[in-house]
């Protein structure tokens, strides 16, 4: 999954490329995930199905949106989680068209294509797999929906506030000094690709608002839509979109100085 989209998103940097997805593999969220004996294969599947899937919709072809709904209905049927995951390397796909220089109009077509796909593959699922095979009380209590009442706002205050406080548990001692490294590293980042398209575009304003956009949805996604859930699963196996969010950072790390030499962009 991952070398298929090594050459959109790093040309020949075998060695970078390396490196970055190194983020999605190598990282307790995800790792966690292997401890689980009878399901770790149908996780590690649904991670690489929506990287495949997120890279084939972004490309503003019918059958590309086709096939990818067919593969949101697999990964989705696997591991709901994943989800995420297809979010995140749809960010990484388009800040790589920014970077590129690539139009306002091409990047909203593409993007358009791949949140279709998504939607109609999530649709797709919900209704003719969810809602007819998925059964026990464990599997229901855990996919139903904060209703949308006066209980709403509260709901997804009380959800963020869980999981924060579930970081703030994993991230103890030395190792929240890793995550923050990371995010200062994507704020830096993303100003100095901020900055480059202000300086040779046209496009100044949207380009900036789409930046800032990016970086919010990336930090959005490391929980992503689990916070509308009435009763989430608070545990690191579920937030693997952590690993995708390590990956965006490296990447942006990777566009803001790619005119640096090898050993500097590793550093």
């Amino acid at each position: 999954a991952l070398s298929c989209i090594r050459e959109k998103l790093f040309g020949d940097d075998y060695i970078t490329a390396s490196l970055c997805f190194m983020m999605i593999l190598a990282n307790p969220f995800f790792i966690e995930n292997l401890s689980y004996r009878y399901d770790s294969l149908t996780m590690c599947m649904s991670v690489a199905i929506s990287i495949i899937s997120s890279y084939v919709a972004y490309q503003y072809k019918p059958i590309n949106i086709i096939i990818s709904s067919i593969l949101t209905i697999a990964f989705l049927s696997l591991y709901q989680a994943a989800l995420n995951t297809y979010a995140i390397f749809l960010l990484a796909f388009i800040i790589s068209d920014v970077v590129k220089k690539n139009s306002i109009s091409n990047i909203t077509k593409n993007t358009a294509s791949s949140v279709a796909g998504l939607i109609v593959g999530y649709f797709a699922y919900s209704y003719f797999i969810a809602k007819r095979l998925v059964t026990g009380s464990y599997n229901i209590e855990h996919s139903k929906i904060i209703e949308i009442n006066s209980s709403l706002f509260e709901g997804i205050i009380s959800n963020v506030l869980s999981f924060y406080r579930m970081f703030s548990t994993i991230l103890n001692g030395d190792n929240y000094l890793i995550y923050y490294s990371l995010f200062f590293a994507l704020i830096i980042s993303l100003i100095v690709i901020v900055l480059k398209a202000i300086k040779r575009d046209e496009n100044k304003k949207t380009k900036l608002l789409l930046v800032v956009l990016i970086l919010l949805a990336s930090m959005f996604f490391i929980i992503g839509p689990m916070i509308f859930l009435k009763s989430p699963i608070y545990a690191p196996r579920v937030l693997i979109g952590m690993g995708g969010f390590m990956f965006f950072c490296c990447l942006c790390v990777f566009y803001a100085f790619e005119d640096k030499q090898l050993i500097s962009r590793i550093y």
